[in-house]
């Protein structure tokens, strides 16, 4: 793409795109970016545009109080116990950016393979065997608080049947 000298627009969730009288395109993003080009390409994985959610029942009680689906700001976390699910980059990338501002970081992935950049696997794998970061091969099954704020969320294991992980904030 580099012989094209393309402009990147990255970590905005696209709100709205409309085609214009004279045929280009006009984009508005969450962060008030608004794109207007004859050409537009819009790279992104599942859960870009809509967050994928987990099926828990109940967890819209939670949401955008201690349940979040994207990070805006991370000091939001600082010396929070969070725990984030997934084995993508983004939860990787969220790993390794959130352990040193978190007050504890685990990270809950149904198995113990990874669907991140080799080098962001390895950087995690390294944490966790030097006791920064708590690795969860599990299914996440619930979360546990009140007045919206988690305080533990559910896993089950084929080993270890269910229990819980404490925490503040699951991402």
């Amino acid at each position: 793409i580099a012989p094209f000298s393309p402009t990147f627009h990255l970590a905005q969730v696209a709100e709205a795109l409309e085609r214009l009288p004279d045929g280009k395109f006009k984009l508005r993003t969450e962060l008030g970016t608004t794109i207007t080009a004859p050409v537009l390409v819009i790279a992104a994985g599942g859960g870009s545009f809509v967050p994928r959610k987990p099926k828990i029942d109940g967890i819209e009680a939670f949401e955008g109080r201690s349940v979040h689906y994207a990070v805006r700001k991370m000091e939001r976390f600082r010396d929070r116990d969070i725990v984030i699910a997934g084995g993508g980059d983004s939860a990787l990338d969220w790993v390794l950016n959130l352990q040193p501002t978190a007050k504890s970081t685990t990270l809950i992935h149904r198995r113990d393979d990874f669907r991140a950049a080799p080098h962001s696997v390895a950087q995690m794998r390294k944490l966790v065997a030097d006791g920064k970061v708590r690795l969860e091969i599990a299914d996440l099954k619930g979360v546990t608080g009140a007045d919206g704020q988690i305080s533990a969320i559910n896993c089950h294991t084929k080993e270890k049947g269910a229990y819980d992980i404490a925490c503040t904030d699951l991402l």
